[in-house]
């Protein structure tokens, strides 16, 4: 029966109410069954993370995502190149750095990047005078610290024990 046809019916009687009721449930619970068996639920991908910059600080960016962290540099679209920042890439994931005006260093929030080598990473970032946190190993599976961009935006880096 049509789900139409019992909502504009009318109850006479409580035993009717019951009927009309009892129908209304099996008729939603048929259609739960159908929309559960014939839906394909897509969970949304993640396609870019951005992380905001000072003006004119690209060759400075460059430098620690690309020549220390080893991230890779993508061009942009011709229609975003006048906004400046840069764009980059993990293989996996895009990384854009955009320049805010009104720039504050994102202290808490932060990305993860997943290396191979995070012993050779901190290595290179001590010897270019960053301040490396201390090494962790509270996530279960994985070896972690943090440290700060030329900006003081927090960087997570991790490997896999």
């Amino acid at each position: 029966m049509d789900r139409a046809l019992v909502f504009g019916t009318r109850c006479r009687g409580f035993e009717s109410c019951l009927a009309h009721y009892a129908l209304l449930l099996s008729i939603v619970s048929n259609e739960k069954e159908e929309m559960s068996a014939t839906t394909v639920l897509t969970l949304p991908r993640l396609h870019h993370v951005m992380i905001a910059i000072p003006p004119a600080s690209e060759p400075s960016a460059r430098a620690f995502y690309v020549d220390i962290l080893g991230l890779s540099e993508i061009s942009k679209p011709e229609s975003l190149c006048g906004r400046g920042g840069l764009w980059l890439s993990t293989g996996s994931l895009d990384v854009h750095l955009g320049i805010d005006q009104d720039f504050h260093p994102a202290r808490k929030a932060h990305i993860a990047l997943q290396l191979d080598d995070l012993d050779r990473i901190k290595c290179k970032l001590n010897e270019f005078g960053y301040q490396v946190g201390p090494v962790e190993c509270e996530l279960p599976g994985f070896e972690r610290f943090y440290v700060s961009d030329p900006f003081g935006n927090r960087i997570e880096l991790m490997q896999p024990l």
